[in-house]
């Protein structure tokens, strides 16, 4: 019984050691020393950082496979199986993806900047920050937002400076980014920012939105009574947070 169990110990230990892997080694092998791998089957490999330049990986199973930023510049992953990979910060600039389905990808900072993206399947893929994506002001906002809520004024600028690039008449990238500006201490690029969103709300017919950012820019220049002691920087954000998240949605 002693030996059962110490054996079965061993059997758990080396395990756990050695976790099982879904890739086919011999393909894993092939695609390195070959740079040739289409069909291949490489679901859940570990390629992170890989020099993958202009391979070949056509049709290939790279489900879950963690890419985390490698270079596939070139490549060709035309109908790859890519559903829930880790593509963090890969630089597939110029690869082909026509028809690769990407469902559930993880593409956050990657660089797909002369991809063929004709079919590709990109259901429910984080593609914050990723670039040569056909934009979305409404997404850059959000993602703005979420940084502005969690306290990190800059990234949040980044993500507004976006939203505004595709769209230049979004009040409320403008006011969001006011309200980052003044967290920085930059209280005239907040004034001039939350000036523009007011013009552009009155020309919008938002009566609600002119108000809050009017106050805004009255509250920082001092012409408006100063917020109740204590309060300080938060009494002048609040209201522009109030304001601006259901935009979210």
């Amino acid at each position: 019984m002693l030996k059962t169990l110490i054996g079965l110990g061993l059997l758990s230990f080396f395990w756990l050691q050695n976790p099982v892997r879904a890739e086919n080694p011999n393909h894993l092998q092939q695609l390195l020393s070959t740079r040739q791998c289409p069909k291949c089957d490489l679901s859940r490999a570990g390629l992170v950082y890989a020099k993958l330049l202009q391979v070949n990986l056509r049709g290939a199973n790279l489900m879950q496979a963690n890419l985390s930023r490698a270079d596939l510049s070139g490549a060709d992953l035309s109908g790859a199986d890519l559903r829930g990979a880790n593509l963090v910060g890969v630089n597939l600039s110029g690869a082909n993806l026509k028809g690769a389905d990407l469902t559930g990808a993880d593409l956050r900072d990657a660089y797909l900047v002369g991809a063929n993206l004709e079919q590709t399947i990109l259901v429910n893929a984080n593609v914050r920050k990723t670039e040569g994506l056909p934009g979305n002001a409404q997404s850059y906002y959000q993602w703005a937002m979420e940084d502005y809520l969690k306290g990190d004024p800059s990234l949040a600028i980044d993500s507004f400076n976006r939203a505004i690039s595709l769209d230049k008449n979004f009040a409320s990238a403008y006011l969001g980014r006011a309200g980052s500006r003044l967290r920085l201490n930059d209280r005239r690029g907040a004034v001039e920012d939350a000036y523009l969103a007011a013009q552009l709300y009155q020309s919008q017919g938002d009566d609600v939105g002119y108000k809050v950012a009017i106050n805004f820019v009255n509250t920082v220049t001092g012409k408006n009574d100063p917020p109740p002691e204590g309060g300080g920087l938060m009494n002048i954000l609040a209201p522009l947070a109030q304001y601006l998240v259901p935009f979210l949605f």
